[in-house]
């Protein structure tokens, strides 16, 4: 039971993970307006840093597929880039309450029905309640094998 709640604890963050950066990275100018907004950023230096997150994501994904059940770095920086988001989100939701998209999973946001930054909020914590759930199992099963 526990490696099939870490599997499933890591492969639905890494599936997010993988979609949203990829997206970000064919078009990253809707988070960076996002970014340019929430961190009061120029909009080259926001571009730069959605260009890096979009990269950190891709990268993350792999790393949780790849490192599955031998390392939990993956999964603790995945949960510091939820929480950095889960921030940049509340702090927007509190000064501009009716902004439309976040650009979270980039030009799709703008194309399709984007999800609202409070329903972007409300994934973002259930992907670290997944995550949280894959470091759990992973310390358990990991209790198991040392007994």
């Amino acid at each position: 039971m526990w490696k099939s709640l870490s599997f499933v604890g890591a492969l639905v963050p890494a599936i997010v993970f993988a979609f949203a950066g990829i997206v970000k990275l064919l078009d990253p100018f809707s988070l960076a307006s996002f970014l340019s907004y929430a961190l009061w950023l120029s909009f080259p230096r926001a571009l730069t840093l959605a260009g890096w997150i979009a990269g950190f994501e891709v990268v993350l994904a792999a790393c949780l597929c790849l490192f599955f059940g031998r390392s939990r770095i993956p999964a603790y920086a995945g949960l510091c880039l939820l929480a950095f988001f889960c921030g940049l989100l509340v702090e927007v939701l509190w000064r501009w309450p009716d902004m439309a998209t976040c650009g979270c999973f980039g030009s799709l946001s703008v194309r399709s029905n984007p999800p609202t930054p409070r329903v972007q909020l409300a994934m973002d914590l259930g992907l670290m309640a997944l995550l949280g759930a894959h470091l759990l199992s992973f310390r358990r099963s990991s209790l198991e094998h040392a007994e």
